[in-house]
């Protein structure tokens, strides 16, 4: 009976003790498997959470800050480049149009002057409104003729005389100068200088001269008398001649020539 206690007791302490440790061995183990898998599963977790934290953080971070800086970048470079093509733009038009009114106003009044004097000119040259031909010389024709011979020769202080009168229409065209010195204000005589003397003797004042309030010109000076006579004996009479008789000559044999 004892034995069988004994024996009883020790099956069952022995069961108790390998029970026991089985099960603080399978307690143990799987108390720190347990714990090892919510350790490594919690931290996991938690890694893998700080870890998308930060890596959103940082690339929302970093993404949101390149975008801002390239936005402000291209829309500071586009809006100065706007501006600076708005300044280029006002500028050259500004530049442009005001050159060109400039230069069209100038032209213009320049074109306009020029046109005027050049009808000045055409209206002691060309005959009443008829329209005939310049080198059919008649009394209005040659008294025009010679009142704008007079004219430029008073508007030039008598150094400057305009011979062989000719043109097409009411233009004049080809005409003759002839300068008392080698030249005048840079234009030198077609003709010999004798021609401003010859005119200073057979100029008769016409009409047309009178209305233009010309003086006659002046005679020439003594020393040059007898080279005047000689002149003035080949125009055909010397100062027997009528207003734009010697002219009248001029244009026949200009007329006859061509």
């Amino acid at each position: 009976m004892a034995a069988v206690e004994g024996h009883s007791d020790g099956v069952v302490e022995g069961h108790a003790h390998s029970e026991g440790r089985s099960h603080a061995h399978s307690e143990g183990r799987s108390h720190a498997r347990s714990e090892g898998r919510s350790h490594a599963h919690s931290e996991g977790r938690s890694h893998a959470h700080s870890v998308g934290r930060s890596h959103a953080h940082s690339e929302g971070e970093g993404h949101a800050h390149s975008e801002g800086e390239g936005h402000a970048h291209s829309v500071g470079e586009g809006h100065a480049h706007s501006v600076k093509g708005h300044a280029h733009s006002v500028g050259e038009g500004h530049a442009h149009s005001v050159g060109r009114s400039h230069a069209h106003s100038v032209g213009e009044g320049h074109a306009h002057s020029v046109e005027g004097h050049a009808h000045s000119v055409k209206g002691h040259a060309h005959s009443d409104g008829g329209g005939g031909d310049v080198g059919v010389v008649g009394a209005g024709m040659a008294e025009k003729l010679c009142a704008f011979q007079h004219w430029v020769f008073n508007a030039t202080g008598g150094e400057l005389v305009v011979t062989d009168l000719q043109g097409v229409g009411a233009v004049l065209t080809d005409v003759g100068i002839a300068t008392e010195k080698k030249e005048f204000r840079g234009l030198r005589g077609s003709c010999p200088p004798s021609h401003v003397t010859l005119f200073r003797v057979v100029h008769r004042c016409s009409p047309c001269c009178l209305l233009l309030g010309l003086c006659p010109p002046p005679p020439p000076p003594p020393c040059r008398g007898p080279h005047v006579q000689r002149g003035g004996g080949g125009g055909g009479g010397g100062g027997g001649e009528g207003p734009g008789d010697v002219i009248r000559g001029r244009m026949r044999s200009r007329t006859s020539s061509s």
